[in-house]
């Protein structure tokens, strides 16, 4: 049985590293988005797909992709935004605004960016970025010198020394 679960897993993950190959050396080669989705569609990957792929090797290229992904599928607009965000949370303004640029809904943007966003805070990130990503208040700073005492007893004020 477990050699069963391991042989359907690899068969299930061999096309994500197929088309992450093949985006990967198109994106090494320095060809332009359209070429790039142009040759991942002509692979028979899912436009979805693709766009996550993209986001996740080249961050700072995924509005292109997602602006590229929705020209072609504008009907596909939310799954495209939902991975590209899912790939790369950092970059979520960015995809969102490249998405409502390329023309889709600013609502279904904003859901879909924030659901990618959900979906992707618990991928592997560097170090620097899961800082970043720290929710919460800043650390409190620490406590200043303590109030000067005050000894009624001897005159003193509020303010004066002992």
């Amino acid at each position: 049985m477990k050699i069963k679960t391991l042989v359907l897993a690899i068969f299930l993950a061999m096309p994500y590293q197929l088309v992450s190959a093949d985006v990967q050396a198109d994106l090494t080669a320095g060809l332009p988005m359209t070429q790039i989705v142009q040759n991942a569609l002509d692979a028979g990957q899912e436009i979805e797909d693709i766009t996550s792929t993209v986001a996740s090797l080249s961050p700072e290229r995924a509005h292109e992709a997602v602006s590229e992904g929705i020209a072609r599928f504008p009907d596909s607009a939310a799954g495209i935004v939902s991975a590209a965000t899912a790939a790369a949370p950092l970059q979520q303004t960015t995809i969102a605004d490249a998405a409502i640029t390329a023309g889709a809904d600013p609502t279904v943007v904003t859901t879909a960016s924030a659901a990618g966003a959900a979906a992707g805070a618990g991928a592997i990130q560097t170090p620097g970025q899961q800082i970043a990503q720290q929710p919460g208040r800043p650390p409190s700073r620490p406590p200043g010198p303590p109030p000067v005492p005050v000894n009624p007893q001897q005159g003193g004020t509020a303010g004066s020394p002992i």
